[in-house]
C-alpha cells in the first residue's frame, strides 16, 4: 500500500543544468538549476526555473538567453560550487578558474570545460510563486566530439551526465544504460 506523503517540488532525478548567463558588465555568471527539462519539440524547447534574487534571473531577462551546460562526475565540484553562492556576491567563473567561449547562436557564454552547452533564447516565461518559469527556445547545441556517437549525436553513456536527488540532496552518476526507449515494452503490444 502507498502512502500518502506531502506535496513538494520533485522529481527522479532533477537535472544539473548550470545556466550561464552575462552579467551588465560582460562578466559571466553560472548557476546550478535542478528545476527544469525539454518542454517542447517543435519549436525545440527547454525549461528551467528562477528563484527570485538570482543574478541569473535578472540576466535571462535583461538578455533574453542563456545557455544550458551539462557535464559528468569530474565536474560536480565545480556544479554544485555554482549552486551555493550567488553571483551577485561573488565572481564564480574566476574562482573556479573557467574559461567560456562565446555562443555563436545566442547572446550567451558557454562553459569551455562543461561537455555539452545548449544555446538558448528566451521564448517565454510565466510566474509561479517565487520562481520565474523561463522557456528557452533551444538555437544551437555545441558538444565536445568526445561525447558524440557514431552519427555526430551525443551519448549519454559517454557523457554520462549526473543528475540530483532533490529529496536525499545526493548527486547520481548516469553511466550506463539498461533499455532502448520505443523498443523495451514492445512485448505488450
Amino acid at each position: 500500500m502507498k502512502k500518502q506523503l506531502k506535496a513538494k517540488a520533485m522529481t527522479f532525478p532533477a537535472p544539473v543544468f548550470i545556466v550561464a548567463t552575462y552579467n551588465e558588465d560582460g562578466s559571466v555568471d553560472a548557476m546550478n538549476a535542478a528545476w527544469g527539462g525539454v518542454c517542447g519539440s517543435v519549436p525545440p524547447c527547454i525549461q528551467i526555473s528562477l528563484n527570485a534574487g538570482r543574478k541569473t534571473r535578472e540576466n535571462v531577462l535583461k538578455t533574453g538567453a542563456f545557455t544550458i551546460n551539462i557535464g559528468g562526475e569530474d565536474l560536480m565540484e565545480i556544479s554544485d560550487y555554482f549552486g551555493l553562492i550567488s553571483g551577485s556576491k561573488e565572481d564564480k567563473i574566476v574562482k573556479v578558474g573557467m574559461t567560456v567561449t562565446k555562443s555563436k547562436n545566442v547572446n550567451a557564454p558557454i562553459l569551455d570545460r562543461y561537455p555539452v552547452s545548449i544555446e538558448c533564447r528566451v521564448y517565454d516565461t510565466k510566474e509561479i510563486g517565487p520562481h520565474l518559469m523561463v522557456i528557452g527556445e533551444i538555437k544551437g547545441i555545441c558538444a565536445e566530439k568526445t561525447v558524440l556517437d557514431d552519427n555526430g549525436e551525443v551519448s549519454v553513456e559517454k557523457l554520462a551526465p549526473i543528475g540530483l536527488d532533490p529529496v536525499g540532496h545526493k548527486y547520481i552518476a548516469f553511466d550506463h544504460v539498461i533499455g532502448k526507449a520505443f523498443d523495451a515494452g514492445k512485448k505488450y503490444l
